[in-house]
């Protein structure tokens, strides 16, 4: 019987981070966590700040372009990624004598706290550049940030509606500030209007008398006026200017959201091109599968359980193609408890190994699934990405271990 090479299809590998005491350069971190190291550590006038130093023209390119053409140069070391190594050694010199040499549990104690109080971006590129700290903490590392990005965007919408609400109360605001300069003019053309007819009259009044009447007039419309001015105007005045200090911190804290949501997106145009590549990649495989005899397909998951927790419905059937190609029992659930937990624990409780991608996932259910797995006893494989490609090598990881156990 011959054994299926899952290696020649699916050419994506999850690299083995090997313990030592130098740092890494930038080209040597996982490919899996340099697309939000880069976003998370260099805002957008950096990225294009290093790559004109790195030689590459950025004249009409858009920001999350921008993103895409540094990505591609981290692959190996070049001008463009020797660049980008070296200006991250010199921003974060400090963060790294502090915490380049320190435990691996002090440095997950410092990032917990980082969570809450900011600067966690600083810690995330010491861990991925130290070669002694454990994929455990880097996947949790990278959940989290894959989790913050989701919720900026949803703070950037309903920022944007808080704005929008501030405008309208502005407006009439200024409208009201309009009608009370307007009511100013009526009055003081009331009052010239006075003395005009005043004049006109010809009343045989002393001097005193209409000096008098005068001055009563003056000065009801100066305390009219005063009143209007000083009292209404003045609020009015003072709202407009806190509401225009408003406005400018809300639109430097859209652009900040606007650049990461850019970001953001550039990450998922390249892991779209990602899945499309690998599915072209897997129908290959589909094709001379079905060419092959049942009697010539290896089935080293000896029926074994696997459920997949997450990742993208979309492709669910193809996790089901690889599983069960594979001699393995497919159950899957997409990591939603809108039905409660219960549908979750008992699948857990009757498979054989559980995998669960982080980057394709709701962080709840990433905890729920490690804490039923230990009840359980079973297998977790956490996995960076919800790749066909990631599934396929973990499942060819546990099929190696299972050929091991029976020799």
């Amino acid at each position: 019987m011959s054994q299926i090479n899952l290696d020649s299809f699916f050419p994506e590998q999850v690299e083995i981070i090997e313990v030592g005491t130098e740092f890494r350069s930038i080209w040597e971190v996982s490919s899996g966590y340099r697309c939000p190291l880069i976003g998370s550590c260099l805002n957008g006038e950096e990225h294009k700040r290093l790559l004109k130093k790195g030689g590459i023209r950025i004249k009409g390119m858009k920001l999350y372009t921008v993103h895409g053409v540094i990505m591609q140069h981290l692959h190996d070391k070049n001008r463009v990624s020797s660049k980008i190594d070296s200006y991250l050694r010199h921003k974060y010199q400090k963060a790294i004598e502090c915490y380049g040499c320190i435990s691996e549990v002090e440095l997950e104690r410092e990032w917990t706290k980082r969570l809450e109080w900011g600067g966690f971006e600083e810690l995330f590129y010491i861990a991925c550049i130290r070669r002694d700290i454990s994929n455990d903490l880097l996947d949790d590392m990278f959940g989290e940030i894959h989790m913050m990005s989701h919720a900026g965007v949803n703070s950037a919408a309903q920022f944007k509606r808080d704005l929008d609400q501030q405008k309208k109360q502005t407006d009439i605001l200024e409208e009201r500030s309009k009608n009370q300069k307007q009511c100013i003019r009526d009055l003081k053309k009331e009052n010239r209007l006075l003395q005009q007819n005043l004049k006109e009259s010809g009343m045989k009044r002393s001097a005193d008398e209409a000096s008098g009447a005068l001055a009563a007039v003056s000065c009801q419309n100066r305390e009219r006026d005063t009143s209007i001015d000083f009292s209404e105007n003045a609020e009015l005045k003072k709202e407009n200017r806190r509401l225009m200090e408003e406005l400018r911190d809300a639109r430097k804290t859209i652009a900040e959201l606007q650049n990461q949501t850019e970001e953001y997106k550039t990450l998922n145009d390249h892991l779209q091109g990602d899945i499309e590549e690998l599915i072209s990649h897997f129908k290959q495989f589909s094709d001379q599968e079905e060419k092959t005899t049942d009697t010539e397909i290896s089935r080293d998951l000896d029926s074994k359980r696997v459920l997949i927790v997450g990742g993208m419905t979309k492709i669910k059937h193809l996790y089901q193609h690889v599983v069960e190609a594979n001699g393995g029992s497919f159950e899957y659930h997409d990591g939603y408890s809108k039905n409660g937990n219960s549908n979750l624990a008992a699948k857990v409780s009757r498979s054989d190994i559980i995998i669960c991608p982080v980057n394709c996932n709701s962080h709840n259910a990433c905890s729920k699934v490690k804490k039923l797995c230990q009840k359980h006893k079973k297998p977790l494989k956490i996995l960076q990405n919800a790749s066909v490609s990631s599934i396929s090598t973990a499942l060819f990881n546990q099929q190696a271990n299972l050929n091991a156990s029976r020799l």
